[in-house]
C-alpha cells in the first residue's frame, strides 16, 4: 500500500479539483493516543502541513469530537469555513481550509482513521458522486490494510512456524496425499541424516521407510488420498525408520491430517526413541540377568524349569536341578579383596558355559551361588557325570591379579523324580541336598533323597504352620531370671519365645527357630516377640510392678532386612510408652563377627536411643577385642558351654576367667548363662562374676509366675519358684 498510495492520492486530487488530500491514522484508540498523518499530497501552491502537527493538535476537545462524531459511525463529514465556530474554526483557520470533505475507512469493522479531501482557495459544496466516489477509495484504503495485516500476520505466523520448527527436539515432516515430503524441518535433518534439499520432493516411504512398511503405507496413502482419512491419523506408534546412512532406528510417529493449497497433508511429529528403547531393554535384561556375570538370574532360571517340567509331561525326558556354592568364598574376598572376588566370579561362569552342554542351562543366584539346569537325560541320575565336569573345572586353579587361586564347589542335585510340579519346589529340594553335600565335607555333591524329600516337606509345613501361628497367636512368651548372686535381687528377664502347636502340643525352639531364620520368617517372628515383651512389660507396670531390664534375641537377619531396626524398636516402646533403658538387645557372638557396617550404624542407633546391647553366647565365636571396641555392647553374656564344664575343664575355666576380666577392663557388665550348680555359682562369685542365670535361680517362667517374682522382686537358691508341667522344657533356647 506504501508504494501505491500517493499515485491514488495525486489521481484523487486532480479528479476532485482539490488543493490536498490527506490520510489520517486514528490512534486514539491506542496507547499511542491521538491522529497522525499517514500520507498526503497537496498542490505546490498550497502550504505543506507538518506531519507532527496533528500528533500536537487537541483533536480530543468536545467541539471538534462532535464535529467529528459521523466519522466513528460509518459516515462521511462535510464543512464550509463559513459554517464553523469555536475549536472547528481554529482548526480550519491552522490549516488554512475553506472546505473539507472527510470518509471513514473502515478496517474489520472499526476505524482505522480517515480520507481527507481539502480546498484551500475556495468553499464548495461535494456532490454526492464525489462522496461516494471518496468513500470506495476509502474502502478500496481499508482493504488494503486489512490484506496487509493479513500477509504480515501470516509472515509472522509462518516465522514463528519455522523458529518453533527449526528448534524443536523432535522432527516435523510434512508430506501430501503422495507421501511427497513438503517440509522437513532441521531436527528432521538431524535426527534422519537426510538435509532439506535431499528430502523435499521426494517419495518419503521409498528411502524412509524399512521395506517391511511398504505396503501398508502405500494402502494408508491411498486411503488417506481420498479423504484425509487413516487408522494412523490422531495416533502415536512406535516404529522403524532407515537413516541416510543405513542404520535402523527405533522411532515414536504420531500424524495429524491438515488441509494445505487445497490439498490434503500430513503433519508428522517424529521422535528418536533409540535411547529409550536401548535403555528398556537393559532394564528387561537387568531384570533376567545377572550384571556380573552375565548369566541369567533366578527369575530367568524359574522359567527356564517351568518349560523343562513342561517338556518332561510332554516327552517324559527326564532333566535335573543343581545348586553350586563355592567352598569358603567369603575368605577369598576377605584376604584378596571383593574386586579379585568378583573376577572369580566371572572366570568360573566362563568355565561354566564353556563346560556344559548347548542343552544346559547355567544361572548365577548371588553371591557365590550358581544353578544348572541339565536337560535331555536319558536317566535323571546321569546329572551325576555333569555334576563331576562341574567339580573338575572348579577344583582346577584360577589366575587372579597374576596370583594363583584355588577354590573348590559343592553341589546339591534334584532330579524330575519329586513332586515334578513346582520349580520352587525342586529348587528348595537341590538347596537340602546342597546342604547335606556340604555337612559331609564339602568338595562333593549330593541327590536329594526320598529321606531329604520327608525333611524339605516337613520343614516347608513347619513354616506354614508357624506363619499361621504368628497371624493366629499360639506362640507365647515365658521369662528366665537374670539375677545378683551375692544378694538375689532379680536384675533383668530374657524372654524367651514358645509355640504350642493346636494338634502336636510344644514344639521345641531348637526346631522351628532355625526354619525360621533360613525361610526369613524369622524377621516377622523377631517383631512379635519384640511387641509382645513390650506390651506385658507395660502390663506388669501398670500393676505397679517394678520390672527390671527385659532381654530380647535378635537375629542377624533382622539387622539386615529391609526395615530400619533401630526405628521399629523405637517406634515399638513408644508405642508401650516404655523408657529405652528398660530395652536390652541380645545379639550372638558369631552374628556381630559377621555385621556389616550398616549393622554397627543399627547398633550404634540403638545405644543413642538408650536401649542396651548384649553379645549372647560370648566365647563360642572368634572373639576380638577389636570388635568389642568398635561395637557399642553394654553387657557379655558368657556362653553354658564354658559355664557347664568350668568345675571340671580347666580350659572352660581359663576362657571364663579371661572373659570375666576382659568386662571387668573394658566396663562391660558380664552374666554367666546356664549356672545349674552352686558349685558353679560360687566359682563365678569368687572369679568376679555378679549375675547369672540358669536352672540354679529359676526356669523360664510364664506372665503369672514372673508377676509373683516381680512382688517378691529377689530369687534365692533354696526358694526358687518350682517349676510346672509347661516349665519342663530341657533347655532355655533363646530367639
Amino acid at each position: 500500500m506504501k508504494t501505491m498510495l500517493p499515485g491514488i492520492l495525486a489521481n484523487l486530487g486532480e479528479s476532485f479539483h482539490a488543493d490536498r488530500v490527506l490520510v489520517l491514522e486514528d490512534h486514539r484508540h491506542t496507547r499511542r493516543a491521538g491522529i497522525y498523518l499517514s500520507h498526503s499530497w497537496q498542490r505546490t501552491s498550497v502550504p505543506q502541513v507538518a506531519t507532527e502537527w496533528f500528533s500536537r493538535y487537541p483533536f480530543s476537545s468536545p467541539e471538534v469530537m462532535e464535529w467529528l462524531l459521523p466519522l466513528g459511525e460509518g459516515d462521511h463529514v462535510t464543512q464550509t469555513e463559513g459554517h464553523t465556530s469555536g475549536a472547528v474554526a481554529e482548526l480550519f483557520r491552522e490549516l488554512e481550509l475553506k472546505s473539507i470533505l472527510i470518509v471513514p475507512i473502515m478496517v474489520a469493522g472499526e476505524v482505522w482513521g480517515g480520507v481527507g479531501v481539502d480546498c484551500c482557495t475556495a468553499e464548495r459544496k461535494w456532490t454526492p458522486v464525489e462522496i461516494d466516489l471518496l468513500k470506495i477509495v476509502a474502502n478500496l484504503i481499508g482493504a488494503t490494510i486489512l490484506r496487509d495485516r493479513y500477509v504480515t500476520a501470516l509472515q509472522e505466523s509462518e516465522q514463528r512456524f519455522r523458529a518453533v520448527a527449526d528448534t524443536a527436539q523432535d522432527a516435523l515432516i510434512v508430506v501430501n496425499s503422495q507421501g511427497v515430503v513438503r517440509y522437513w524441518n532441521r531436527a528432521a535433518e538431524r535426527i534422519l541424516g537426510y538435509t532439506s534439499k535431499q528430502a523435499v520432493g521426494k517419495k518419503i516411504h521409498e528411502w524412509l521407510a524399512p521395506a517391511r512398511y511398504h505396503d501398508s503405507a502405500a494402502r494408508g496413502l491411498r486411503e488417506f488420498a481420498t479423504g484425509g482419512h487413516g487408522t494412523s491419523l490422531g495416533k502415536t506408534r512406535e516404529l522403524a525408520a532407515i537413516r541416510e546412512d543405513g542404520a535402523e532406528i527405533a522411532i515414536e510417529l504420531a500424524l495429524a491430517p491438515m488441509r494445505i493449497e487445497g490439498e490434503w497433508c500430513a503433519v508428522g511429529i517424529v521422535r528418536d526413541i533409540t535411547a529409550r528403547k536401548q535403555a528398556e531393554q537393559r532394564m528387561v535384561w537387568l531384570a533376567r540377568n545377572d550384571v556380573l556375570t552375565a548369566l541369567p538370574n533366578r527369575t530367568a532360571f524359574v522359567e527356564e524349569i517351568q518349560q523343562a517340567i513342561e517338556h518332561y509331561r510332554r516327552e517324559q525326558t527326564g532333566f535335573a536341578v543343581c545348586y553350586l556354592d563355592l567352598d569358603h568364598f567369603k575368605d577369598i574376598n576377605d584376604t584378596l579383596g571383593h574386586a579379585a572376588g568378583d573376577l572369580l566370579l566371572k572366570h568360573l561362569a566362563e568355565r561354566l558355559r564353556n563346560t556344559l552342554r548347548e542343552t544346559d542351562r547355567v544361572a548365577r543366584f548371588g553371591g557365590d551361588e550358581f544353578a544348572v539346569l541339565m536337560t535331555n537325560l536319558s536317566d535323571p541320575t546321569d546329572g551325576g557325570i555333569v555334576a563331576e565336569k562341574i567339580l573338575s573345572v572348579t577344583n582346577q586353579p584360577f589366575f587372579i591379579n597374576g596370583a594363583e587361586v584355588h577354590c573348590s564347589a559343592t553341589l546339591g542335585l534334584a532330579t524330575c523324580e519329586y513332586e515334578c510340579s513346582d520349580p520352587e519346589v525342586l529348587l528348595a529340594h537341590a538347596d537340602a541336598a546342597l546342604y547335606h553335600a556340604k555337612a559331609e565335607g564339602r568338595g562333593t555333591f549330593r541327590f536329594f533323597t526320598a529321606a531329604l524329600h520327608n525333611e524339605v516337606r516337613d520343614r516347608i509345613t513347619l513354616l506354614a504352620e508357624l506363619r499361621e501361628a504368628i497371624a493366629k497367636d499360639q506362640l507365647f512368651l515365658m521369662y528366665q531370671p537374670q539375677v545378683d548372686m551375692e544378694s538375689g535381687a532379680l536384675v533383668g528377664l530374657e524372654a524367651l519365645v514358645r509355640w504350642r502347636h493346636p494338634e502336636r502340643g510344644l514344639i521345641p525352639p531348637a526346631q522351628f527357630i532355625p526354619a525360621a531364620e533360613n525361610s526369613g520368617l524369622i524377621i516377622s517372628l523377631g517383631k512379635w516377640v519384640l511387641r509382645e515383651a513390650c506390651r506385658q512389660t507395660r502390663s506388669w507396670m501398670n500393676m505397679g510392678l517394678h520390672v527390671p531390664v527385659i532381654a530380647v534375641n535378635v537375629s542377624p537377619t533382622q539387622f539386615k532386612g529391609p526395615s530400619d531396626l533401630a526405628a521399629e524398636v523405637a517406634a515399638t516402646l513408644a508405642c508401650f510408652d516404655l523408657s529405652p533403658e528398660f530395652l536390652e538387645i541380645e545379639l550372638t557372638e558369631t552374628a556381630l563377627m559377621q555385621a556389616s557396617g550398616r549393622n554397627s550404624n543399627v547398633m550404634q542407633n540403638l545405644r543413642e536411643r538408650g536401649v542396651r546391647i548384649a553379645i549372647d553366647d560370648f566365647g563360642t565365636g572368634y572373639s576380638c577385642l577389636d570388635y568389642l571396641r568398635r561395637f557399642p555392647a553394654s553387657r557379655i553374656k558368657i556362653a553354658q558351654t564354658f559355664i557347664s564344664e568350668i568345675a571340671g575343664n580347666s580350659g572352660s575355666a581359663a576362657i571364663t576367667r579371661a572373659a570375666i576380666g576382659l568386662g571387668r577392663e573394658l566396663s562391660l557388665s558380664v552374666i554367666a548363662e546356664g549356672v545349674e550348680t552352686e558349685e558353679q555359682a560360687a566359682l563365678l562369685t569368687k572369679w568376679g562374676c555378679k549375675e547369672a542365670q540358669g536352672y540354679l535361680f529359676a526356669r523360664p517362667l510364664h506372665f503369672g509366675d514372673v508377676s509373683t517374682l516381680l512382688e517378691i522382686g529377689r530369687v534365692t537358691f533354696a526358694g526358687r519358684v518350682p517349676a510346672t508341667e509347661d516349665r519342663t522344657l530341657t533347655s532355655a533356647v533363646a530367639l
